[in-house]
């Protein structure tokens, strides 16, 4: 068996949800009918809408629901809109987002950290077990929020999984509330440097030979492609798409056990 690097990433794909979301779930100084009023207002000239009324239109016809009645109702329409029917752009799902964690307090975003352990995907802590017991070196890098991202692997700890490095973007907290501005991380650059800390650096053909990455979107293509292995977990239609023109593995069942067991044919076979 070779030395492997695994790099998990998180939002839907260690966590069930996304970590903004887990927050925004826990926001009480935001009222739902306030946000979406906000939302959903006409802005000004050459102003953009941040939730066009026939996204929330077409998201309840999809689901069958009647109305947003939460914070996280709203959320989800909004990652709906983009990944789903693609209505919407990144921006302006990051801009929603943004506006329904307002006033998030740090008592709330504890919280949010031990409703983590619940939201764990399908065969997660087998799969972060496996990783360790097999001896590979396991990194998490997220666009997430590190708290969260950090939560999750602090679940996996408990359970006996080693967790090398841990990598997402900081939320900046003033007197206990969410100031609205995190410190981004590149996701690319990011992996590289931790990779290269933990011994794993780019051979001759620009590629990471030994490396596996287990994300779910498209947007990391290229990244993805410098790896041995790539494992799109359970992408959209729309990127599953994606993931296919390029020649990455699609894993269409959501659990993680199953991921390692392709890892394991990867470390044994090289392919």
């Amino acid at each position: 068996m070779r030395k492997l690097l695994i790099n998990s990433d998180h939002d839907r794909t260690l966590c069930r949800d996304f970590a903004t979301t887990v927050a925004i779930r826990f926001n009480s100084s935001l009222k739902p009918k306030v946000a979406l009023d906000m939302l959903m207002a006409e802005p000004p000239a050459g102003g953009k809408i941040a939730l066009p009324e026939h996204v929330v239109k077409d998201y309840l016809t999809h689901t069958g629901k009647r109305r947003l009645e939460t914070l996280e109702d709203i959320a989800i329409c909004g990652e709906w809109g983009l990944y789903d029917s693609g209505w919407l752009t990144k921006p302006q799902l990051v801009s929603i987002k943004a506006s329904l964690l307002a006033g998030l307090r740090e008592a709330e975003l504890e919280m949010a950290k031990a409703e983590i352990p619940k939201l764990l995907t399908k065969g997660a802590i087998s799969y972060a077990k496996s990783i360790s017991g097999a001896k590979y070196v396991h990194t998490i890098i997220s666009e997430g929020w590190e708290p969260l991202v950090q939560a999750t692997a602090n679940a996996l700890r408990d359970m006996g999984a080693s967790i090398a490095k841990v990598v997402a973007n900081t939320p900046v907290f003033e007197n206990g509330v969410f100031t609205g501005r995190l410190i981004k991380i590149d996701k690319a650059s990011a992996s590289a440097a931790a990779y290269a800390s933990l011994g794993f650096r780019l051979d001759r053909k620009g590629g990471y030979k030994h490396a596996v990455m287990v994300d779910d979107s498209a947007e990391n293509i290229p990244m993805m492609k410098q790896h041995g292995l790539a494992i799109a977990f359970c992408p959209t239609d729309r990127d599953s798409s994606a993931f296919k023109g390029t020649g990455i593995e699609v894993q269409t069942v959501r659990d993680l056990s199953l991921t390692f067991k392709r890892i394991e044919e990867f470390a044994a076979n090289g392919k």
